[in-house]
């Protein structure tokens, strides 16, 4: 769960104290389905394991859950990736600590088009939709 897998420096904890008091779907989402069990249907998506630097690439999970944000507050590209850097619940829904770096609007787009190519985006949302009723 994402609420739960976050480093433990300062910010990490202010931040979970923080998160604490708020009720939000997300969290409920979180709470309602494990997300691991969609990693399986992801890795078949043939995103590599590294970026074009070769610095690692983007957890193919926190992936799917930046979708999910887009998908659950209508956000295109360029909104998700601010609100990933300013979104407190945001962040944590997707699995990062305030010290990670953020993916941008082409990896984002990136992704979901590989999904969309390897037939797996509908797939996923069908499961997350039956799981989260």
């Amino acid at each position: 769960m994402a609420f739960k897998d976050t480093n433990n420096t300062f910010s990490d904890i202010a931040v979970t104290s923080r998160l604490e008091k708020v009720n939000s779907f997300l969290k409920e989402l979180d709470s309602i389905i494990d997300f691991d069990k969609l990693r399986p249907v992801l890795n078949r998506n043939g995103i590599a394991k590294s970026n074009v630097a070769g610095a690692p690439a983007y957890d193919n999970v926190l992936m799917f859950r930046v979708l999910l944000l887009q998908k659950y507050y209508n956000l295109f590209d360029q909104a998700t990736q601010d609100a990933l850097y300013v979104n407190l619940l945001f962040i944590r829904f997707v699995g990062l600590s305030l010290e990670d770096s953020v993916p941008d609007e082409s990896t984002i787009c990136r992704f979901r088009n590989s999904l969309l190519k390897n037939r797996l985006y509908d797939k996923l949302f069908n499961s997350v939709e039956l799981l989260a009723n």
